[in-house]
């Protein structure tokens, strides 16, 4: 329930900042109108871009950790429940509960992190249009990755996989596993 608590909170943080920070205008897109006209800074333009890398890095590293020790959890409760002289005990459902909100949280931090990276790709693509630099990286990503999809379907995966998740929970705990 704790984390449960903490993840909401950390991601109504997030998204807070995201939709209505100071750092955007109205509608969530950056605002470049501060940066004087006909200055062009591809410094600053390459810190963002390794900021937004930096980010992403951090993204699946942080995930990944949350997701494989959610899944050993639901590995273990499994293999507490095989044994010969075992009947499906509180333990195992507890722990695949357990499971399931470490899955829940990494899925809420997976979102927190993407919109921090959608808003820093964002202010780069703002960047290049008024023509604050040379360089066009994202401009180039956006149009080669039009056809390969956006990443919006990986939030889905991840969402459904996570309902996946939980039927399998209700599943095994129905069964008696």
């Amino acid at each position: 329930m704790l984390l449960a608590l903490f993840g909401l909170d950390f991601l109504r943080g997030s998204l807070k900042a995201y939709k209505g920070g100071s750092m955007t205008s109205g509608q969530g897109n950056p605002d470049t109108s501060n940066i004087p006209k006909d200055s062009i800074d591809n410094e600053f333009y390459m810190r963002i871009w390794e900021k937004q890398q930096d980010i992403a890095i951090s993204r699946w590293s942080i995930i990944t950790f949350f997701m494989s020790v959610s899944f050993a959890l639901f590995g273990l409760s499994l293999q507490s429940g095989t044994a010969a002289t075992s009947s499906p005990t509180l333990a195992a459902t507890v722990q695949r509960l357990i499971g399931l909100s470490i899955y829940w949280f990494s899925y809420f931090l997976y979102r927190r992190y993407s919109a921090w990276s959608h808003f820093l790709r964002a202010y780069l693509q703002e960047l290049e249009a008024a023509g604050k630099t040379t360089i066009q990286l994202q401009t180039r990503s956006n149009s080669y990755m039009a056809g390969l999809g956006k990443a919006s379907s990986i939030n889905r995966l991840l969402f459904f996989f996570g309902l996946l998740y939980l039927l399998m929970v209700i599943i095994l705990w129905r069964a008696g596993i």
